[in-house]
Formats: structure tokens, sequence, C-alpha cells
């Protein structure tokens, strides 16, 4: 296929009082697609294809019903895949995956609902036990604009889990349960 460039050159030598020989000389191209494209005065385009059929599509069908008859379950992929080769499907695995895939129901997202206190009312608490019998408990406090956080290890001894201080806009914070 000549480009539009090549097309509008060959259009322009051609106005330029060249003959197609000339041109054919100049431009490579054979004589007859030459005199084509100066026959023609739309530029050149490629003929619209249509779709051609796929390894699955004979499947198609069979793999629907089988999810919807499987509904609310999904069945996997594996076991589809493995059900339409016994039928005669020769395609990959992967390709019945991604079929079912854009079979599956789109979850609807649910809006996210904001839960704010005052500034230093809430906290948030986590436990954490790691390898080797490590634990961790880390706490998250908003106090004001920033956030005050402590990490008590299980290492630590029995004083300095009873009673943290930590250092929130350079003043000392206690850090213990409102009465």
């Amino acid at each position: 296929m000549i480009a539009k460039e090549e097309c509008m050159e060959i259009r322009i030598l051609s106005k330029q009082g060249k003959s197609i020989r000339e041109i054919h000389r100049i431009t490579g191209h054979s004589r007859n697609t030459i005199r084509k494209f100066l026959r023609s005065a739309a530029m050149p385009t490629y003929k619209k294809r249509g779709p051609r059929p796929g390894k699955l599509d004979p499947f198609k069908t069979f793999l629907e019903e089988r999810q919807k008859a499987a509904a609310p379950h999904r069945l996997p992929a594996t076991v589809l895949a493995r059900e339409i080769r016994e039928l005669g499907y020769d395609g990959s695995e992967r390709m019945v995956r991604l079929f079912l895939a854009a079979l599956a129901p789109v979850k609807e997202l649910e809006p996210v609902v904001r839960f704010e206190t005052e500034p230093g009312r809430q906290m948030q608490a986590d436990w954490v036990e790691l390898r080797m019998e490590r634990r961790r408990f880390s706490w998250t406090l908003i106090w004001g604009n920033v956030p005050v956080s402590k990490e008590i290890n299980n290492d630590q001894t029995e004083p300095e889990r009873n009673r943290h201080r930590t250092v929130g806009r350079g003043a000392a914070l206690e850090c213990r349960p409102q009465a």
C-alpha cells in the first residue's frame, strides 16, 4: 500500500508535466499503480475487513450455557477448557479464561462514607503478630493536623508498655486512656 505522501508526490509530479514513465523512474512504483492513483480522486485506503471467526466461537454458546447453569457460582476456566477440548476445541485455556472474564457481572463499588470526629478524639489501633513470636501493637491518633503514632513491641518492659511519651508539634504528649 502506498502512503498518502507518496500518492501526493505522484499527483504533484503529474501536475508538473512528468509522464508516467518519468514518475515510475523517480518513485520506483509500477506504471499501473501510478495510473490507478492518477485516475482516482480519493486517497488510497485499506478495505475494511469483516470479523474473522476465532477458535473459541463455536463453543461460546456452550460456555455461556454452562455458566448460566452454575449461577450464582462460577465454574473455573480450567474445567470448562477441559470440557470443550473433549468437544474438539484446540485453542488455549487463556482464551477461555478471557472470554469467561467478559461474562462475569461487574460489581458496583459501594460509595465511601467518611467518619469524622473532633481532632484528638479518635484513634486507630492495630495488633500484628510477626514471625519469631514478635508482636506489635501500633496506634495512630490525629492531634490537630499532625498524626501522632506509637508502636509497642513485645520485647519492651512492662513500664514501657503501660505509659508512652510521644512528641507532636514539638511538645510532649502523654498517651493515656481518657477517664
